[in-house]
């Protein structure tokens, strides 16, 4: 069976968030925690100001356009033993879940929340690997 391309937002729509997302990068920049990756970053052009503890990198736009360029048309993710593979590309269609469960709903607790623990990681993959829709699970290292 053949699946339309899903179209939520307008070309108008994507070409504002993409300027506005540029826009972030560049100002504002992202956290980065880990020096390895702020120094290896900066190899690469991206820019590390000393406020804030010099804990974020801004991003140059042309740095950003430019590496654009050299992303592959299409590329493979692998499970861990081979055995399982699908392609990432941009004439079809995956669906993989997204979330931070940092806490779990837990009715048996006093305020009916909890951390998340391991178990919950593993009863989070044992549902996406039975559901035939869900191609792969991206909430895995978060907990």
């Amino acid at each position: 069976m053949k699946l339309s391309k899903l179209k939520v937002l307008t070309s108008d729509e994507l070409k504002e968030i993409h300027e506005n997302t540029l826009q972030l990068l560049e100002e504002v920049g992202v956290r980065v925690e880990s020096e390895e990756i702020r120094d290896l970053l900066k190899k690469y052009g991206a820019l590390i100001p000393e406020e804030k503890n010099g804990e974020f990198v801004k991003f140059p736009t042309n740095l950003i356009l430019d590496n654009i360029k050299k992303v592959p048309k299409e590329f493979t993710l692998w499970g861990p033993d081979g055995s399982y593979d699908f392609t990432i590309n941009m004439s079809s269609t995956k669906f993989g879940t997204f979330g931070a469960a940092i806490n779990m709903y837990a009715p048996s607790h006093k305020k009916e929340i909890r951390k998340s623990k391991l178990e919950d990681t593993i009863n989070h993959i044992r549902v996406v690997n039975e559901l035939d829709n869900i191609d792969c699970s991206h909430m895995d290292v978060w907990p």
